[in-house]
């Protein structure tokens, strides 16, 4: 030590030599509480809050370390629910790949996932967006569903970095801006509800009902009812008969005219994929129909009610439908419905000024030349 003081150069350089081995043992303590998570990233997942019926954002913290590392971190965080509220991933789906490229995280769903409900694929898909969206460094989340589209045999890690590869009709891709604007997510919007459904029986030889307690996002609730009858019945009660393959492509409800009509239109599925008997096909209808307009007519409240079900098929009218021979008509709650070969009560047209029912309040809507 006397040496030193009487040395200060010797005394400066010891200074500065003391400085780095402090700051190169705290830097590599602080790395190794990183790495370990002990010092960890804190950021938000999103669970469903089913009594103020929006999505909530609850602090998680996850190890720091390579981004794909802090990706699977979030989703197993976003899998474990807190205390009071509800975990949005849906029930049967697998995860089949999760990869993480350039800004974009891609993540791959089982085939059992395309019989999500709209409504709970929506809330899930959304919350999954906003989860991953709040990493800094992820831009877009591409979720791909097994089944929709071909990725060519290509890996998907492949698959996700060139862009060549990829079906846009076959993924959604979500950004920041995408699920701001989703209604799902607004407060108010989504509230618990008692549907009451048609479905047909094991024989599929006449209709019966079935009510269940939900959560319904109010601006879709067409779309979301007619979602859980493509779902089906439970399997010892009732037959399932529309295509599993079928999607709601648009609903228009109009109500210029005084009578509330709505227009549904459906994918080619509907259509193309049926196998069911004329009489079957009659029956499906009207489940369609009597469920869209009852449950506006319930006790609840789902506003105003809907009078008139108008069927289309990827945007155009068709005349029959397996034997259904008014389908280009109006359809109301227990219509009488028209069967080639199979005889029925002949039903009133409203839009015959001569049949003694005729209602010229009832909107005439895009049917051929009647356009309007």
């Amino acid at each position: 030590m006397t040496y030193i003081k009487r040395n200060p150069r010797v005394a400066i350089a010891a200074a500065v030599l003391l400085v780095l081995v402090l700051g190169i043992a705290t830097w590599v303590l602080t790395a190794g509480l990183r790495t370990h998570g002990r010092g960890a990233i804190g950021l938000h997942v999103y669970f469903y809050d089913a009594d103020a019926g929006m999505l909530v954002g609850v602090s998680r913290t996850i190890p720091a370390g390579e981004h794909l590392a802090q990706v699977n971190s979030l989703l197993n965080s976003f899998c474990n629910p807190p205390s009071g509220l509800q975990g949005l991933w849906p029930a049967g789906t697998q995860r089949v790949a999760l990869d993480y490229y350039e800004g974009t995280v891609g993540i791959v769903l089982s085939a059992e996932h395309r019989v999500v409900p709209a409504m709970y694929e929506a809330l899930f898909r959304t919350a999954l967006s906003l989860t991953f969206l709040h990493l800094p460094f992820v831009e877009e989340v591409i979720f791909w569903v097994y089944g929709d589209g071909d990725k060519n045999g290509v890996p998907f890690e492949t698959w996700l970095r060139n862009e060549e590869y990829r079906d846009p009709t076959a993924i959604r891709i979500e950004t920041v801006a995408t699920v701001d604007n989703n209604p799902t997510i607004t407060p108010g919007v989504i509230r618990e509800r008692a549907v009451t459904l048609y479905f047909l029986d094991t024989q599929g030889e006449k209709l019966f009902t079935q009510t269940f307690v939900e959560y319904v996002d109010i601006h879709r609730w067409i779309e979301f009812t007619v979602d859980m009858l493509i779902a089906g019945p439970d399997e010892d009660n009732g037959m399932r008969i529309i295509p599993p393959e079928t999607r709601v492509r648009w609903v228009v409800r109009d109500r210029s005219t005084g009578v509330n009509s709505v227009y549904i239109d459906l994918s080619g599925d509907f259509v193309s994929r049926f196998e069911g008997t004329p009489q079957q096909a009659g029956l499906l209808i009207q489940s369609i129909a009597n469920t869209l307009t009852l449950n506006v007519n319930n006790p609840d409240g789902w506003g105003a009610p809907v009078n008139n079900v108008f069927f289309l098929v990827d945007g155009d009218r068709y005349e029959t439908f397996h034997g259904v021979l008014d389908f280009n008509l109006a359809f109301t709650y227990n219509h009488e419905i028209r069967l080639d070969g199979v005889y029925q009560p002949e039903p009133y047209d409203p839009y015959d000024p001569y049949d003694p029912y005729y209602d010229e309040d009832v909107t005439v809507g895009p049917r051929g030349d009647d356009d309007e």
